[in-house]
């Protein structure tokens, strides 16, 4: 039978034995996920313009879509297959049936940030609605 401070050493010696073992740590990162924010509408035109930058696990975009006017909201899906990532963006006007909008070709900037990457090279793809904007290969830190 161990005595209490038998057992205390061989508690600690096994703590010790299994905290070295232990000292390799892997994390699993989940898939892929959006964030997507709308900003400034208003009248004028820039569909096409857009920007992309790879940052320490995200990737990050900006742009702006052009709608027939400004009184629309944009939406944004996130399609991923191995290193390809498409976002897609979608104008849907934000109107009622009752109510007008300015007559004028709208403008709507958007950014956003594809989070949870591991570190490599990944194709990022930008659509407004089926067309496609800009397609980059982006190192992910």
């Amino acid at each position: 039978m161990l005595s209490r401070r038998g057992f205390l050493k061989a508690s600690l010696g096994l703590t010790g034995l299994a905290l070295l073992s232990g000292c390799r740590h892997a994390v699993q990162i989940g898939s892929p996920t959006l964030i997507f924010r709308q900003g400034e509408t208003g009248c004028g035109t820039g569909d096409g313009e857009s920007e992309i930058v790879g940052a320490v696990g995200t990737i990050r975009f900006s742009g702006v879509v052009t709608t027939p006017d400004p009184c629309y909201r944009l939406e944004a899906m996130l399609e991923s297959a191995n290193d390809l990532l498409i976002v897609q963006i979608t104008a849907r006007s934000s109107l009622n049936p009752n109510e007008f909008c300015v007559k004028c070709i709208g403008r709507a900037a958007y950014s956003g940030e594809i989070t949870g990457l591991k570190a490599g090279r990944y194709r990022v793809r930008i659509l407004h609605g089926e067309r496609q904007i800009v397609e980059r290969e982006i190192s992910v830190l």
